[in-house]
């Protein structure tokens, strides 16, 4: 994997599980979860001569998702990134949490639960394409103002203000309000999302920053309007979400490719 920051950083990026962790559930803060930090969400980086997040994405994805951010960025806009790989124990916990709490509170149990919706559209009791390195939460925003930054021969834009648009939710909602089609959708089939009839709450918002991500070859899901995934690269490297080994896991600071150490 590679760290997107370091190769992208154009793109606003905010890895709130890194340091506060905002996922939800109609608006209630999930117990064990909300507001903690899970891993390292920083490291100084030498080439850029500054801290930035660190954020782990397979390098064929980034590929899309410096396509997604030129075309925002040609039309005034910017991603704003909270996630790219997460630790399958992370995922585990959000998922046991929100089961949990949606047993003893009413109405974080009917935002989950309402026909064809469940729980499982919206955190995954198992492994995700999060864990493979092949999927990004993100959000879009205005871009107010910006700076031509110069690291050696090159060049790159850094969004120094920005207003984010607003979107069906606050991002990482787990609830029925974040859904981006009427109806769920199998993710593993390519294209079936087109098909689909967006979601009612879909703001002009949302539906820009889906046009710039699937403009550029990643798929939306149908329970958030915030994930996108990389489907052809998912096929293209045959890999078996159902059937990867999640006995462990990685945190992001470790998973990230690094320059090889001179023995002399």
């Amino acid at each position: 994997m590679v760290n997107l920051p370091d190769i992208v950083p154009s793109i606003v990026y905010n890895v709130t599980n890194g340091y506060y962790s905002v996922f939800r559930s109609s608006g209630e803060n999930i117990p064990n979860v909300t507001g903690k930090a899970f891993y390292k969400g920083f490291n100084y980086n030498n080439r850029l001569d500054e801290i930035i997040d660190i954020l782990p994405i397979l390098y064929p994805m980034a590929h899309k998702i410096y396509n997604a951010q030129q075309l925002a960025l040609q039309q005034g806009d910017t991603l704003v990134i909270y996630e790219g790989y997460r630790p399958y124990d992370l995922q585990k916990l959000v998922y046991e949490e929100l089961k949990k709490l949606s047993d003893i509170d009413p109405q974080v149990y009917a935002g989950l639960n309402q026909t064809p919706w469940h729980i499982g559209w919206f955190i995954v009791d198992g492994v995700s394409t999060h864990q493979v390195g092949l999927a990004i939460d993100t959000s879009l925003a205005k871009v107010n103002s910006m700076e031509t930054e110069q690291v050696g021969d090159y060049s790159y834009q850094d969004v120094t203000d920005y207003t984010e648009y607003i979107m069906p939710t606050l991002i990482h909602d787990l609830s029925t309000q974040a859904t981006s089609m009427q109806v769920p959708t199998a993710w593993q089939i390519s294209d079936l999302w087109r098909s689909i009839p967006m979601s009612y709450n879909m703001t002009e918002g949302a539906k820009k920053l889906r046009d710039y991500c699937t403009n550029a070859g990643l798929e939306p899901i149908a329970s958030e309007w915030w994930h996108f995934n990389d489907l052809e690269n998912t096929i293209k490297m045959d890999i078996n979400i159902s059937s990867v080994d999640a006995s462990y896991s990685i945190k992001p600071e470790r998973c990230i490719s690094q320059l090889p150490i001179p023995l002399n």
